[in-house]
């Protein structure tokens, strides 16, 4: 009887653990939208409000990708927190990001005004599932630092995304 309440506890005890992981990993994966698509929002706000007075026309392309960027935080949102929907309910509305969302994370980057760059080496081929969306937080990481680094200088932004 002892080692029956003894296996039941460890048994818990471990689906406690795993679900304090799980919460970290969202937890992760929302800061990660948000600081992105955020900076990338606030760069684009100052842009627009500094045209906006003197080249009222070039103000908008700056408020096109405020209106892209936030929708897609949103949308990548509700993609996070669907994991969190009880058994049963509707699955999530959009994929989780991964490495074939990386030209439109590159295209609202450039539209906000920073000029990137990409290359393809070798053939694409499918990833385990965690390492697609490993990849596509490194770059979305490298991108929102470059946005935050070249808002405030007029230095270029370089990154050499890991192999």
């Amino acid at each position: 009887m002892e080692r029956h309440h003894e296996r039941k506890c460890a048994r818990r005890q471990q689906a406690e653990a795993r679900a304090g992981e799980e919460r970290i990993r969202i937890a992760r994966e929302l800061h990660d939208v948000l600081a992105h698509n955020v900076s990338l929002i606030n760069v684009q706000a100052g842009v627009a409000l500094h045209l906006l007075d003197e080249q009222p026309e070039r103000a908008r392309p700056a408020l096109e990708a405020i209106k892209e960027a936030s929708s897609e935080t949103l949308n990548e949102m509700r993609s996070v927190l669907s994991i969190m929907r009880r058994p049963g309910e509707q699955p999530p509305r959009s994929p989780t990001a991964g490495i074939d969302g990386l030209g439109e994370l590159v295209a609202r980057t450039t539209a906000a005004g920073i000029p990137v760059e990409t290359s393809v080496s070798g053939d694409p081929r499918a990833l385990p599932a965690s390492v697609d969306l490993a990849v596509y937080r490194i770059v979305q990481e490298a991108l929102t630092n470059c946005s935050r680094g070249c808002g405030r200088s007029t230095r270029s932004c370089a990154t050499t995304p890991p192999r």
